[in-house]
């Protein structure tokens, strides 16, 4: 009987010690304090987002930029090649003028 005195007790005990915890260390409301540093969180979230799609943005056009230069260096090293290539086949013109000096 006594055994189940002290049971129940220590029982009882650790029901109100939890109780006690749960009552005092745990509300369903942010503070004023946490309300607040998750506006200033959301803010600096929205910012960085905002950041995001500038660099995004910069970065598609540098991307543009790139290719349109890359197509324009393609097309003058296709006329380099084709100026080297008249210039190699290209012959000088034969000179008249000691031909007709000999009549």
């Amino acid at each position: 009987m006594l055994k189940r005195k002290n049971l129940f007790l220590v029982l009882g005990m650790t029901f109100l010690f939890s109780i006690t915890l749960v009552l005092s260390g745990c509300s369903s409301e942010a503070s004023v304090e946490q309300l607040q540093k998750i506006k200033e969180l959301e803010a600096e979230k929205a910012s960085l987002e905002q950041s995001i799609r500038t660099k995004e943005t910069e970065k598609s056009n540098l991307e543009a930029e790139f290719k349109s230069l890359s197509s324009k260096l393609d097309n003058c090293n296709q006329e380099q090649e084709i100026v080297k290539k008249r210039l190699e086949s290209w012959q000088e013109p034969v000179e008249e003028t000691k031909t007709t000096n000999r009549r």
